[in-house]
């Protein structure tokens, strides 16, 4: 098997997962997929072997291999996963966290709010394609610098595998409710300061917070989609189809020097 077409393939049908160009249910043919991309249909038959092992894909008795349709238990429990990963990581970083790391957080969040702005300003009840690949951008940096801080390189794979679960299978952000944007950015804002005062309490419950309104408003929105779906009225765009690459090279970057990345303990300080 070459291992390089079966990549090739692999990464041309998962940008079409993460793009909405192969919506949850859709049906995955080999020759089909191995026209569009040039190839022929073994490396691309290995490739969707390899999506369902992932969870990303799923092969139906006598009828093929289609794209994931999960249940709202099963967004449930990747919301779990990350809820217990996310806390685990921000409880071991209260504290220890260094300064450049928050600076970055930080950075991350002003960008958001940026967006938040422009949208409040225009009065806008929709967002365009651009402010919703700048807000998803910054909200998985401010994660990735999160969990790159507490150290744990698995953790932090494992939480991106689940971030494109969840981006494939939970709402799509042109679904998502534009007065809950303002406080995701304000959510982030009492994490930084947690993290700075060393409150790794305060944290882990600002983290929890955060994680279930997402769950809240990703089951919402799977449940309008599968309203639509019924009514013939389910509308959506198309993101970015590099989206996830960015945020996978955002993951890379500096990992080769994470190493001490938590600083010695400090003091918890007092407040008044």
């Amino acid at each position: 098997m070459n291992t390089t077409l079966k990549q090739r393939a692999y990464e041309h049908i998962r940008q079409k997962l993460i793009s909405g160009r192969l919506p949850p249910g859709s049906r995955l043919c080999n020759r089909e997929l191995a026209e569009e991309i040039g190839i022929s249909f073994i490396p691309v038959r290995e490739a969707i072997n390899q999506l369902t092992s992932a969870g990303l894909a799923e092969y139906k008795p006598r009828l093929g291999a289609f794209v994931m349709e999960p249940s709202r238990e099963e967004i449930e429990e990747l919301y779990d996963i990350r809820e217990a990963l996310e806390c685990h990581a921000v409880g071991k970083a209260a504290g220890r966290i260094r300064d450049a790391r928050l600076t970055e957080m930080q950075k991350y969040n002003d960008q958001q709010a940026a967006v938040v702005r422009e949208l409040n300003d225009a009065a806008s009840l929709k967002w365009d394609i651009g402010q919703i690949d700048r807000f998803n951008l910054a909200d998985a940096g401010f994660h990735i610098t999160l969990l790159r801080a507490a150290g744990n390189h698995r953790a932090l794979k494992i939480v991106n595998d689940l971030r494109v679960m969840a981006h494939v299978f939970g709402h799509r952000n042109e679904d998502r409710p534009l007065d809950g944007l303002g406080s995701i950015c304000e959510e982030h804002g009492r994490l930084v300061e947690a993290l700075r005062r060393g409150d790794a309490d305060e944290a882990k419950l600002v983290m929890i917070e955060h994680l279930r309104r997402g769950l809240h408003n990703a089951l919402e929105a799977y449940d309008r989609h599968r309203f639509g779906e019924l009514t013939g009225r389910s509308t959506s765009i198309s993101y970015p189809a590099d989206l996830q690459d960015r945020i996978h090279q955002m993951e890379q970057n500096g990992t080769s020097s994470d190493a001490g990345e938590l600083a010695p303990p400090k003091a918890k300080e007092q407040t008044s």
